[in-house]
């Protein structure tokens, strides 16, 4: 913030469907290079709880602009249900973009997507998740940084506990050797991580949590 601004600049990438990629070129030289189309929503979320009107650019317990890559084809969304029909929105779409998000976008791009969205009745959440057939995801949003993996880890050992039947302590020390975690932004106001844990390291999922985990929304 101390430093001049920094010149306005406009980077163009030019997409390939046919090989599925689009193409970084450099402003200041001849450099170019491929890069592999991981098209998401970088905004999807729900109303707040409390009657709260909020800024869509703040990520959340709500969810969000979240900028994670695992809002996309092949993985399930969770979010808590705050208001009467949840109200849920999307937007934002991404073709691709790297950890952190450093310089404030994606590769931006209008998205056309089909959703399916179910209701999980008697099921509670306080943070937003994502499952696909490997892996177990959950979100932790805030600042400082560190917070927002001690909350996304904090979920990942309820989540472990709850559908899995590990203890808590037992959860916990598993994670420590076998969690992964991911900066997915570091430029809205608040950071977004996202913990998970492969399926291959946990026991069968107990009988009563059978199919969809504690959501409310899919």
């Amino acid at each position: 913030m101390l430093g001049p601004a920094l010149p306005e600049k406009v980077w163009y990438y030019p997409i390939d469907h046919t090989t599925n990629t689009a193409t970084f070129h450099a402003l200041d030289s001849k450099f170019s290079v491929s890069i592999p189309l991981h098209p998401f929503f970088g905004c999807i979320g729900v109303a707040p709880a409390g009657g709260e009107a909020r800024s869509s650019i703040v990520p959340a317990e709500f969810g969000g602009n979240m900028d994670s890559p695992e809002a996309s084809v092949g993985n399930t969304a969770y979010f808590p249900v705050n208001v009467p029909g949840a109200l849920l929105y999307v937007g934002d779409g991404h073709a691709a973009m790297g950890d952190g998000e450093i310089a404030g976008t994606a590769i931006e791009v209008p998205l056309r997507t089909r959703f399916q969205v179910s209701i999980i009745k008697g099921q509670k959440i306080s943070w937003p998740r994502f499952e696909n057939e490997d892996a177990i995801m959950t979100v932790g949003a805030y600042r400082p940084v560190d917070d927002a993996l001690r909350i996304a880890y904090t979920e990942l050992v309820a989540w472990v506990h709850h559908d899995y039947g590990l203890s808590e302590m037992d959860a916990y020390e598993l994670l420590t050797k076998v969690g992964r975690v991911r900066l997915s932004e570091m430029v809205d106001p608040n950071y977004v991580v996202v913990a998970s844990v492969e399926k291959k390291y946990l026991p069968a999922k107990r009988p009563s949590t059978a199919g969809p985990a504690p959501a409310s929304t899919r």
